[in-house]
């Protein structure tokens, strides 16, 4: 059975990651990940990202590692309020909404990264951290096509293998789940959850063989 607080902790540093990994391009705006030019936004244009911007977004992301996830809020918040459209604060205020564990805090979020999607349709940041809400939120149904976009976009990324294999075995998928987990285990021998989700599809798989072949005894 999967334990809700371990997908808690893992909803977590999963989103924190993300997180982090926005601030780097927030340097160079403009471009993405690889240097080339990125889209040009339809949103109008924010004010120019300078230091003072740059070193709040570095605190709200250190606030983030703390798990201080209000205050984090709050300092991607005061951003927005000048530059609005800057997507590393959206995306990183979402993240900050979606680790809170108030009533309706992780719906917020994935309302908050709609808006985003709506403007980078496709972004699959954004996408992979609804993914998480969803999942914690105990809907595999919505979170699993986010996620096999996630592992399609970074097909070396262990941990969007792993959470397609979780969102399989929740919906019942036994195959596709022991596919996404012997992947995530290849990518990462040390990614125990995901040699844990081997054997326990093995294990379902093993007792549905067992019931069908005392079915076939029976007939």
């Amino acid at each position: 059975r999967l334990h809700h607080g371990v997908a808690r902790a893992r909803v977590v540093l999963a989103s924190i990651a993300v997180a982090a990994a926005v601030i780097a391009p927030a340097v160079a705006p403009g471009c993405s990940e690889s240097g080339t030019p990125a889209p040009a936004a339809a949103a109008p244009a924010d004010l120019p990202l300078d230091a003072a911007a740059i070193a709040e977004l570095d605190r709200g992301v250190g606030q983030l590692g703390m798990f201080d996830f209000t205050a984090a809020e709050a300092t991607f918040a005061a951003v927005l309020q000048a530059r609005p459209h800057l997507y590393e604060a959206r995306l990183d205020h979402a993240i900050s909404v979606l680790n809170q564990t108030g009533e309706g805090t992780q719906q917020r979020a994935i309302e908050l990264l709609d808006g985003i999607l709506r403007d980078r349709p496709g972004d699959f940041r954004a996408e992979y951290c609804q993914a998480l809400g969803y999942l914690f939120l105990g809907d595999p149904v919505h979170a699993l096509p986010r996620f096999r976009r996630a592992a399609e976009h970074d097909a070396a990324d262990p941990y969007a293998q792993f959470y397609a294999g979780q969102c399989s075995e929740l919906q019942g998928e036994m195959d596709a789940a022991r596919r996404f987990y012997a992947r995530a285990a290849e990518m990462d021998p040390y990614l125990r959850s995901a040699l844990l989700g081997l054997q326990r599809v093995a294990a379902r798989q093993g007792d549905e063989a067992k019931q069908g072949d005392c079915g076939t005894l029976h007939d």
